[in-house]
């Protein structure tokens, strides 16, 4: 009996270093493809993005200064989706070679948009609507 757990907690003990051994090799592999400076400039980016709380300075572009000092003019464009506050945001910045879009939550939005295609009253009232008829069938 003592031989069997013996050989059963070598086992384990065998098995996790073998595994541990292949994660690393994995890690470095996907270490080597990364380029931690473009990762870096556009976490950058996106948080300057984020910083921007007016629509109107987002479509005219703003300057920011990239790693080597440098100033790059950041532009996009924004459109509304469906789903209330949501916005998808399309970035551009020629100078880093940078095009990215992705969705973003900007309430104020609405009122400054000039293509506005979807109206921010009806998708409230059409919420309102859909949850009134839910809790009327449940009830």
């Amino acid at each position: 009996m003592i031989e069997c757990v013996a050989a059963l907690a070598l086992f384990a003990v065998v098995s996790v270093l073998i595994s541990q051994t292949c994660f690393n090799c994995l890690a470095s592999v996907n270490r080597i493809k990364k380029d931690s400076a473009k990762d870096a400039m556009t976490d950058y980016i996106r948080g300057k993005i984020l910083g921007v709380s007016s629509l109107e300075d987002f479509q005219n572009g703003f300057d920011i200064y990239d790693t080597d000092g440098n100033s790059v003019t950041i532009t996009g464009d924004a459109e509304a989706t469906d789903i209330i506050d949501l916005f998808v945001l399309t970035v551009e910045c020629e100078d880093l070679d940078y095009k990215e879009s992705f969705y973003l939550v900007r309430p104020a939005w609405y009122d400054q948009l000039k293509t506005n295609i979807v109206d921010r009253d009806e998708i409230l009232d059409d919420r309102r609507e859909y949850l009134d008829d839910t809790r009327k069938l449940m009830q």
